[in-house]
């Protein structure tokens, strides 16, 4: 190991995300073995990003048991916003995983190798340092690597290093998701990404594919315009004035308790939430949850309106109260079925869309759909849909938009979406079987073009 006293740097620092103490004391001893003793342990993810950027570590651990690619996605957030190499230590893994692993930013995935030494043998150092990132599990060679492409920077110690790592695993059946599902296939292809919110993500996902994706992001997520009904309704769950919560979407919920912390009311919030029955419409809902350290207590057999009223059907809810956080645009079938129910519904809407592109942007766009300059759309949200034929209409180009949509492969993330999509007139050319996200969905295109 370099010796930082005589080059000038401090020792390597090192931040471990572990919330099992066990699992964090065998990598915490690992590190030790390999020399690094500057090193902190973070047991929550409360305020984890603060925690990191008063520790300033020069590499983040992180051991999970079995990630899912929820816990991913915001281990992704946390490697884009601190920009620092991200190792992973999993007990288990496939090879989905870790081409998922490499897409979410991380740059060692180590399988089965907290207990094996692997953490020694691969060196942290190297990790802050090197120019080439490997996957390291029982039964791999030294040097063989993952698929994707990953790149990190690192302003203390002075590296910046880029991996563009091509599928070189031996097995077909794990070693690249990505040419078994034909996304060769997307190589060349033009494909418009409406999506705001992660709109860098989507395309960084695309390009890897050799796409080229064509940005034009027509809506952006607000606070609702006038907070006084949700600063009521907030009011209401603190004083326990609800028996169940019905959560539609992680947006709203994010927006709630966003509003309860300015108001200095986060942790009554929080615990109103822990007493009444929670029922979440699809998963995101959940990992907000999971980040206040509660749980949803009852999930919607389909993640869709229809979906929350079969499962609801088999809860006792005459006569309870029931708040319901909604979602733009879905204001009015739940909360109808729910009084129908018996019940005393509490609806409130934490959030509104918005134009997020100039008029003549998406005019450029259906100008582009019609003269068949794009291969595939994909649309992520209902309000992409409306927000494409709302532009249309006013300007009378709503006949050349549909019949571009008709001939145009459209994709949708999920059953929702989806539904607008069918209703709008327009054929759906895929969408993600079970796991309503961005990478199934990408995975989608390749059964459009194959």
């Amino acid at each position: 190991m370099t010796n930082d006293t005589q080059t000038g740097q401090r020792p390597l620092r090192v931040a471990i995300i572990e919330e099992n103490s066990i699992r964090a004391a065998i990598l915490v001893d690992g590190l030790r073995e390999a020399g690094i003793l500057d090193v902190e342990v973070i047991e929550t993810m409360t305020n984890m990003l603060r925690r990191l950027s008063t520790i300033d570590p020069d590499v983040i651990i992180i051991g999970i048991e079995n990630p899912s690619r929820d816990v991913l996605e915001q281990m992704f957030q946390v490697s884009k916003l601190v920009s620092r190499p991200v190792a992973m230590f999993v007990d288990r893994s496939d090879g989905a995983m870790i081409q998922a692993a490499v897409e979410a930013g991380v740059s060692a995935y180590v399988v089965d190798g907290m207990l094996s030494g692997s953490l020694g043998r691969y060196g942290v150092e190297r990790l802050a340092e090197r120019p080439a990132l490997e996957r390291i599990s029982r039964g791999s060679r030294p040097g063989q690597r993952m698929p994707g492409s990953v790149e990190a920077r690192h302003h203390r110690r002075g590296a910046r290093f880029r991996a563009d790592l091509s599928c070189e695993m031996p097995d077909a059946r794990t070693a690249c998701p990505a040419r078994r599902d034909g996304l060769n296939m997307l190589e060349g292809r033009r494909i418009t990404v409406p999506e705001s919110r992660e709109l860098d993500l989507f395309t960084r996902m695309l390009e890897r594919h050799g796409a080229i994706a064509v940005r034009c992001p027509l809506v952006s997520i607000h606070d609702a315009e006038d907070p006084r009904p949700v600063d009521a309704w907030l009011e209401r769950l603190v004083e326990d004035r609800h028996d169940i919560v019905v959560l539609y979407t992680g947006e709203g919920l994010s927006r709630l308790l966003g509003l309860a912390r300015r108001r200095g009311i986060e942790a009554d919030a929080i615990a109103a939430l822990s007493k009444v029955l929670k029922v979440a419409r699809g998963p995101k809902p959940a990992k907000v949850l999971r980040g206040i350290g509660l749980a949803v207590d009852v999930i919607a057999e389909e993640p869709t309106t229809a979906g929350l009223m079969r499962t609801m059907s088999g809860l006792s809810i005459a006569d309870k109260r029931v708040g319901v956080l909604l979602y733009p645009g879905g204001e009015e079938a739940l909360p109808q079925f729910l009084e129908a129910a018996g019940a005393q519904v509490d609806p409130v809407l934490s959030y509104g869309y918005a134009s997020d592109e100039e008029d003549e942007r998406v005019l450029g766009l259906i100008r582009e759909l019609a003269s068949g300059g794009i291969d595939i759309i994909a649309f992520t949200s209902t309000a992409q849909v409306r927000r494409l034929q709302d532009v249309a209409r006013r300007f009378g180009m709503d006949a050349d938009l549909n019949a571009a949509m008709r001939r145009t492969p459209i994709a949708a993330v999920g059953p929702v979406t989806a539904e607008a999509v069918a209703k709008a007139g327009w054929p759906v050319g895929a969408m993600p079987h079970d796991s309503y996200h961005l990478k199934p969905l990408v995975t989608a295109f390749g059964r459009i073009l194959s």
